[in-house]
């Protein structure tokens, strides 16, 4: 793949079919872009760890007021993913108004990590 460094500044959309190695540089592209409105990753078989990764590099996105939409449906998202999106969610740079987690591994301890953000 492309290095983040060539990733357009003004992608609006990033949407992926990532294999489980390609989560650092779709991380990467998420933490260069800094007009990204809308993150589809549904469908990856992306767990916890991997979605750290993202989160961490979101969290240092210049435009994280500006992701109003993360769809992470269909995944392998736990408790700890729950918790790290809660955190994510208390982030007053936040503009995060639409969380899809549908299909994912969490149980009520993991829907309260995000009742908390």
């Amino acid at each position: 793949p492309p290095s983040a460094e060539t990733i357009e500044p003004v992608i609006k959309e990033l949407s992926s079919e990532a294999k489980k190695g390609d989560i650092g540089y779709l991380a990467a592209s998420a933490g260069t872009a800094n007009r990204l409105e809308r993150i589809d990753l549904s469908g990856n078989e992306i767990g916890d760890e991997a979605l750290t990764d993202l989160i961490n590099a979101l969290t240092v996105m210049p435009g994280l007021n500006i992701l109003s939409e993360l769809s992470l449906g269909f995944n392998r998202i736990e408790n700890e993913g729950c918790k790290k999106l809660g955190e994510l969610l208390k982030n007053t740079s936040s503009g995060i108004q639409c969380l899809d987690l549908q299909h994912n591994f969490m149980d009520d301890t993991g829907i309260g990590f995000l009742l908390a953000g």
